[in-house]
């Protein structure tokens, strides 16, 4: 007798799906992100969220291993997806939103004069955008999949209305990031079933890749204003000069912290504006990009296990779908049989038959002995699956012979491919808009999504697992440990990124963290003094230690002490746009102005910044380094009368 196996059974199983092990490092990997953090304070919320994230992962890749809790996790998911997106449109003009495209400003506007208002919230654009961008495949999915329903019935309606809101409310987000997504993640998902979408696909791929290569190139991405179709439509939907410089200055970042990263949760502020734009004043709050914000907040460790964990997620896909086009075939639990698990006799190809999980629906099975790859459909007779020892076939007979296998969809194994296609590719969205936004670690509840879709991913993938072939599972870790190799070469030595990354450490809480006192920071700011030394100790040119001890000595009055360690960091990178402007200014305080102009006239806001220091240096009774500041703002921009004036005043 066929022992069917419970839910509870399945959800203990000993069986590790492809995505466990990068799931539970990227969730070690935050909790390590605690020690760098200059202001733990700042860590619990986002750290408690992906706690949270990891047992909902755990809870429902083994839960939903039964078809029936993987479709009531997956509709839950889409009606709360369908509620946000309810009340997003519906109380759109009253969030106060600034105008991004005035259609979507006058369709809230409309929206607004027959809904009351009922603001209890007002989420961001961008984090509804990324909330809902994986549900629509998922509900999509879900209504392609559903056969017991007619073409035109009350669920169907209730879902397209589902998908229709969803869709509304990305429309309505104004996120062109998520546009894009969800764009190119519904082109790829109909290239799998129809041909010409493959073309356009690649097509697609090739003209990116064109204008990528021509944006390099020229080295500015304002080039792509003179490509005449890119100009008139991609230009002024996701040109973004202010959205690179924020890009360059995480990388900048990610050099100062390579290893640790700057610590989990809102440490981002301050560390970028105190070490990357040398100002003291926070105002980005994250960087705008999964992969980088990955890196910030997890350090080495955490980049590796995502990128460990994006290469599972899609070979996975790979593995399934390829096996699934070359003849393997689906019992009625959805479970994809190899031709080589049924080769034989037809006598062992019953028996195989009687070994596989059924609900007495039947299964799809080749037809041994026979070149083509021809279908017999049998079925179980009687209340109770079919007893060893029977007819040749046992209790097996079959109904009815086609020389096609099952139709995509039209099979318990196509609607499970179509439900598994429904998540990858809602994640893929997810992947995509991560290339332009991280609104997960801006607004942490945004992750529920991506690991409710990472949970159902793993469930369908335990449930196939023991019937498809498990060859190169290994591959999505080599890639990752390459990739760590990689680094590792671009780190070495590493004894000196390890104290130019400990100092960073060491500087950022003694600069940054408010509580402490005058006497501990000083000792925090000794201690990094001793690692950047121990770093230019091994490497001299670590550009990293030198431009950080030019800080600190900047920061303490010794301008020519910095000077000299600036000039080796600039020597070391001259392109680093963060040491231009630490140069540039210690040559002003040393009243080298000559050579701080070439460095300074290119920094945005610059002449601004110089005022006030002019005028605070001046309120310090530092009176010849408030004249070079005021003498070095009048060089880059000669037509300031009023600061003509205080100067005059000043040299009196």
């Amino acid at each position: 007798m066929v022992k069917k196996h419970t839910w509870c059974e399945l959800a203990f199983t000993r069986k590790l799906a492809a995505l466990d092990l990068p799931v539970a490092l990227f969730l070690l990997s935050a909790l390590l992100g605690l020690w760098p953090a200059y202001d733990r304070s700042l860590c619990w919320n986002t750290l408690g969220v992906l706690i949270a994230g990891f047992w909902l992962y755990v809870l429902i890749s083994r839960m939903a291993v039964s078809r029936r809790w993987w479709r009531i996790v997956a509709a839950s998911t889409v009606v709360v997806s369908a509620l946000l997106s309810l009340y997003f449109v519906t109380q759109y003009a009253h969030f106060g939103y600034p105008e991004k495209v005035g259609t979507i400003t006058r369709l809230g506007a409309l929206i607004d004069g027959i809904v009351p208002p009922a603001v209890v919230w007002t989420p961001v654009e961008n984090s509804v955008a990324t909330f809902l961008e994986g549900g629509l495949f998922l509900a999509v999915a879900l209504v392609l999949a559903e056969r017991r329903c007619p073409p035109v019935c009350g669920r169907r309606i209730v879902a397209a209305v589902g998908i229709g809101l969803i869709a509304l409310a990305l429309l309505m987000s104004a996120a062109r990031g998520a546009w894009l997504a969800v764009l190119a993640a519904s082109l790829l998902w109909l290239s799998l079933h129809w041909r010409p979408a493959r073309m356009l696909l690649l097509g697609g791929a090739i003209l990116g890749l064109g204008l990528a290569t021509y944006v390099i190139v020229e080295g500015d991405i304002a080039a792509l204003e003179s490509v005449p179709v890119a100009n008139r439509i991609l230009v002024p939907l996701f040109l973004r000069p202010d959205r690179l410089d924020i890009y360059r200055n995480s990388v900048y970042l990610i050099q100062d912290f390579p290893l640790t990263g700057i610590g989990l949760g809102g440490q981002f502020a301050m560390v970028l504006s105190r070490y990357a734009l040398l100002i003291q004043v926070p105002f980005l709050t994250y960087s705008h990009n999964l992969y980088l914000e990955i890196w910030l907040q997890h350090g080495l460790l955490g980049a590796v296990t995502w990128l460990w964990l994006m290469l599972a997620l899609y070979q996975a896909a790979w593995t399934f779908r390829r096996q699934g086009k070359h003849g393997c075939c689906t019992t009625s639990t959805g479970r994809v049989h190899p031709p080589s698990q049924l080769e034989g006799t037809e006598n062992e190809a019953g028996a195989y038959l009687r070994q596989a999980e059924g609900t007495g629906e039947g299964a799809y099975l080749p037809q041994v002995g026979r070149t083509e790859c021809s279908v017999v459909r049998v079925a179980y007779f009687g209340s109770s699956p079919p007893q060893a020892g029977g007819t040749e076939r046992g209790d097996l007979r079959p109904i009815a012979a086609t020389s096609s296998p099952p139709q995509a969809g039209g099979t318990e194994g196509g609607r499970t491919d179509l439900l598994y296609q429904g998540t990858w590719l809602g994640l893929t969205a997810t992947l995509l808009h991560g290339t332009v936004d991280a609104r997960q670690y801006a607004d942490p509840w945004c992750w529920f999504p991506f690991f409710i879709l990472l949970g159902l991913t793993a469930a369908v993938t335990l449930r196939r697992a023991s019937l498809v072939s498990q060859e190169r599972r290994w591959l999505p870790l080599a890639g990752a440990l390459a990739f760590l190799t990689i680094a590792r070469i671009g780190l070495r030595p590493l004894p000196a990124t390890w104290h130019a990354n400990l100092g960073c450490v060491l500087q950022a809480r003694g600069d940054l963290l408010e509580s402490l006192n005058e006497e501990q920071q000083a000792v925090l700011r000794r201690r990094a003094i001793e690692q950047y030394r121990r770093a230019i100790r091994i490497a001299p040119h670590n550009r990293t230690a030198q431009q950080r001890m030019g800080l600190i000595l900047m920061d303490e009055g010794h301008f020519q002490d910095a000077v000299s360690h600036l000039e080796k960091a600039w020597q070391a990178d001259p392109d680093h746009t963060t040491t231009h402007k630490a140069l540039g200014l210690a040559y002003v305080w040393v009243g080298e102005l000559e050579k701080a102009k070439p460095l300074l006239q290119h920094v945005p806001d610059i002449v601004e910044e110089l005022n006030v220091w002019g005028w605070w240096r001046g309120t310090q009774q530092q009176t010849q380094l408030a004249i070079n500041a005021y003498r070095m703002s009048l060089m880059l921009e000669p037509g300031q009368p009023r600061l003509q004036e205080a100067l005059d005043q000043l040299e009196d």
